[in-house]
């Protein structure tokens, strides 16, 4: 029976249809292929150039960034070449010893590492010094930026004078290039970012072509999405990669081919944290002594953790005025210093009075005339919650932030203190030590930690150890670097190596806490310059190393869940 010509219609429709939907799914698999072939394992690193793509001759070894063409007159023997070595060090483009420089001659598209005498390392006058006379050409190359290199040693002197007959290019990078902001990298719980400035020529990637990054070693590529209008630098996210000396390169696909820039080299640890307590007694403070502890914490841009003490709001011998002035000191540093404001108490008799609590008056490390001396475990766990909800209302009636730490007195806690605290919902105390006697009367304290120990949650058993279970909620977080008044600055320079290997990646966050008071800020001030200043030669800021200076309470996030 012959169809009408609506079904013929509706077939005809039917059957484009599903020739349209072929093609679709065709491109997208097309498309998915083409995009799998980069973005997933099945690549091999094999299928990459091996050198890093030109913009003129071949580049000469992968694990160099950059580089600048010599022109030499090739009837000479021996030639020199003067550069400013120190400019390139103080811009992350070479190493200070000079182990980076290679010079190569450039012969028929080859290229051949040649020996030099490097003289003046690290200064406005460098010279590297080599023989031409092996090589028909007149190009060379000297590269640099090769955090990779090891120490190099000279060739032996060079016989005769060398003629200063070469003309220098300016520094050439490859067709795609990436130097990193810095050399360390630190690795947070949330992963780890390089920050760099990218260059990528438009002969090597168009603006619809997909960046790749590739870490040394690997065959993995993980694409850049970086979009079309990117500024420098980027923030490369490297996750959860492994601590220690690490190296990638960059990868784009364009027109057909494979483009790779060469490889940056850098070291990943997790951070070192140092945190600079001060504790404040409950007393007036000048403000000389104030000014003192601000110029040392503005020079290393360094946050402190103030455990503010609010028995200042009942010593009747500070005025009104004089409470208000240093509240607004701790205050405004709060805001514009990023310091943390945690509590601190010494248990005077007015103050555990004006929090509905009876005085104990004993024991005491010193005259226990008035409280001072009578430490915070010499209370019930009730006694103490009481005490610390005091404080608490007295932080808010103040317009001071609710403290999410705690350090006792003389350090003179133990486990009702600490219950106390936890029943409080503060995060964290900072009262642990290694063991000790203390004042005039050798008072014994409960703790008994390592000057390695970090931020643990202590045993309701054992407040010296995590085990056995179960824990408080709270964290422990040692005073391990020591106190500025009562041990000198080769004791806390101690403390920190202790903590920290000179150089090295840390595999895992680490925490050293210093501790000052401002009422003997003459005597520790010293002490603290010179503690800085050996501290400071590893610092994460100035791209020397792993320390970052920290409160209590932003190291402590690396810890929590």
């Amino acid at each position: 029976m012959p169809q009408s010509p609506r079904r013929r219609r509706r077939r005809n429709r039917n059957l484009k249809l599903f020739i349209y939907s072929v093609i679709i799914v065709g491109v997208v698999l097309f498309v998915s292929y083409q995009q799998n072939q980069l973005s997933g394992k099945s690549l091999s690193t094999d299928g990459l150039p091996a050198q890093a793509a030109a913009l003129s001759d071949p580049w000469a070894d992968i694990n160099y960034s950059l580089r600048r063409k010599l022109t030499v007159d090739s009837t000479k023997t021996v030639v020199s070449y003067t550069f400013d070595h120190a400019e390139l060090v103080q811009n992350n483009q070479s190493k200070p010893d000079g182990s980076d420089i290679q010079i190569f001659a450039q012969e028929s598209d080859q290229n051949y590492p040649v020996d030099f005498l490097l003289n003046g390392n690290d200064s406005p006058n460098a010279s590297v010094k080599f023989d031409v006379s092996k090589h028909s050409s007149d190009t060379y190359y000297i590269y640099f930026n090769n955090k990779s290199a090891s120490p190099r040693t000279n060739v032996a002197a060079l016989q005769g004078t060398a003629a200063t007959a070469i003309r220098a290019s300016e520094t050439e990078l490859p067709a795609i290039s990436m130097s990193p902001r810095k050399y360390w990298v630190l690795r947070y719980k949330s992963g780890a970012e390089l920050e760099a400035n990218l260059t990528i020529d438009k002969s090597v990637k168009d603006d619809g072509d997909q960046l790749y990054y590739v870490k040394v070693g690997s065959k993995d590529l993980i694409p850049l999405n970086l979009g079309n209008t990117w500024t420098n630098p980027v923030k490369i996210n490297l996750g959860q990669i492994d601590t220690g000396d690490q190296g990638i390169y960059l990868v784009t696909q364009h027109n057909g081919n494979y483009y790779r820039s060469p490889n940056v080299y850098f070291k990943v640890s997790e951070p070192v944290f140092v945190a600079w307590t001060i504790d404040w007694e409950g007393k007036n403070v000048t403000d000389g002594v104030l000014a003192s502890i601000s110029k040392i914490a503005t020079t290393y841009d360094m946050p402190m953790t103030q455990f503010f003490n609010p028995r200042i709001y009942v010593d009747t011998s500070i005025p009104d005025y004089r409470r208000a002035q240093l509240t607004n000191w701790a205050k405004a540093r709060s805001l514009i210093n990023n310091d943390e404001i945690a509590l601190h108490l010494h248990m005077y008799f007015d103050m555990v009075k004006a929090a509905g609590v009876t005085p104990h008056t004993t024991p005491h490390w010193g005259t226990g005339v008035d409280g001072y001396d009578v430490p915070a475990s010499a209370y019930t766990t009730e006694e103490m919650t009481k005490v610390i909800n005091w404080a608490l209302v007295q932080f808010a009636a103040n317009n001071l932030p609710k403290p999410a730490g705690f350090r006792a007195g003389g350090w003179y806690a133990n486990m009702d203190t600490l219950e106390a605290i936890d029943n409080t919902d503060l995060a964290y105390d900072s009262s642990g030590r290694e063991d000790y006697k203390f004042g005039t009367l050798e008072l014994a304290g409960t703790w008994k930690l390592p000057h390695t120990t970090q931020p643990y949650h202590p045993s309701i058993i054992d407040q010296n150890a995590s085990v056995p279970g179960p824990v408080l909620k709270l964290w422990e977080m040692p005073n391990n670097g020591n106190d500025s008044y009562w041990f000198s600055s080769d004791d806390m320079i101690s403390r920190f190596y202790a903590n920290y290997q000179p150089g090295s990646a840390a595999a895992n966050p680490t925490l050293v806490t210093y501790l000052s008071h401002p009422d003997w800020f003459d005597v520790d001030q010293p002490k603290l310059t010179a503690l800085f200043l050996e501290i400071d030669k590893y610092s994460f800021e100035h791209d020397r190393g792993p320390v970052v200076y920290s409160t209590l309470s932003s190291a402590l996030q690396e810890w929590q869940e």
